[in-house]
């Protein structure tokens, strides 16, 4: 099987980060915000190389189980190089306070005051980490949101923009036929599948179907649907403090798996592949996917499970 080797310094440089207006004009040169107390990305943090078994392009095998994410575990690399973690920490990112037997959800109801408006921040090696997936169209260029320095960076995203977001495939002369809008990759899992925005086909089967916006199973535990609450939690904390406070229900109107993607067709693997979606729960009012989420909805890039081992070094 081919190996993906994925050499990176970190920076989210030329994507953006921060918070308000994203400072960060060239390598090393920002500051996010930073509950941690590191105030930039610092020179000294040596390039990391990931070597990834590459499975993109092909449906799971059930001979290869399944693998558990833990708490502030790599899960991927974004395409700017950003290393994107587990939604979870066993630690209190606001304290430090370790959770016990719980694990905090770092991407939820802490996301807006402990994470930048990219979904990211300097964590304990200075290492700059998404956490869910708000980089998509805060960092990276969006409908609204376009950050000139990105969309020149690579013709993948530079060609072929779903009106004037280059984050979404157009049609094209080689391929006229499929329904334009269906996200393009912006990561890497370390199971060796892609990550695509959060914008895939309606029909994972048929490229000419409807593109609509990949939605997630999971919901917030309910003792009244016979769900049992996680013991141990902190008094008065809301529902979704937790990771252990989410259930996957696979009777929801969602589109992805318990591992938060599904086998389909897209314009990158038109004969289909296993790939991960970045979700989001923005509601509209006419039943059609906005153009440009803003909600993350957990589990945010991949489920509690990868779909396959995370092979790499």
């Amino acid at each position: 099987m081919a190996i993906m080797k994925i050499t990176s310094d970190g920076d989210p440089f030329p994507a953006k980060a921060g918070i308000g207006t994203p400072t960060n004009t060239g390598p090393r040169n920002f500051s996010p915000l930073s509950p941690t107390g590191f105030d930039q990305i610092l020179d000294q943090v040596p390039n990391k190389e990931y070597n990834i078994k590459y499975r993109a392009g092909d449906r799971p095998l059930f001979e290869e189980p399944a693998e558990q994410i833990e708490p502030d575990t790599i899960i991927g690399v974004a395409t700017n190089g950003v290393p994107i973690y587990s939604p979870g920490s066993k630690f209190n990112p606001a304290t430090n306070e370790n959770s016990g037997l719980l694990t905090w959800d770092v991407g939820g109801v802490y996301a807006g005051t402990l994470l930048d408006s990219c979904g990211g921040r300097p964590e304990e090696t200075n290492e700059y980490r998404y956490r869910h997936g708000n980089f998509v169209y805060k960092g990276f260029s969006g409908v609204t949101n376009n950050n000139e320095f990105f969309i020149n960076s690579s013709e993948y995203y530079l060609n072929n923009p779903f009106g004037s977001d280059h984050l979404r495939h157009g049609a094209n002369a080689d391929y006229p036929t499929f329904e334009a809008g269906h996200s393009k990759i912006i990561g890497w899992s370390l199971d060796g599948y892609p990550i695509y925005g959060p914008f895939g086909y309606s029909n994972p089967n048929d490229e000419t179907s409807d593109i609509s916006l990949m939605r997630s199973r999971y919901r917030l535990k309910d003792v009244d649907q016979g769900d049992v609450i996680p013991s141990g939690r902190k008094l008065g904390a809301p529902m979704g403090t937790y990771t252990d406070d989410y259930t996957f229900d696979s009777s929801l109107p969602g589109t992805l798996d318990a591992y938060n993607g599904r086998y389909c067709k897209t314009p990158d693997f038109r004969a289909g592949t296993y790939a991960y979606f970045v979700t989001f729960s923005d509601p509209d009012d006419n039943g059609s996917p906005p153009n440009e989420p803003t909600n993350p909805a957990y589990p945010y890039v991949i489920g509690n499970f990868s779909r396959q081992p995370r092979t790499y070094t």
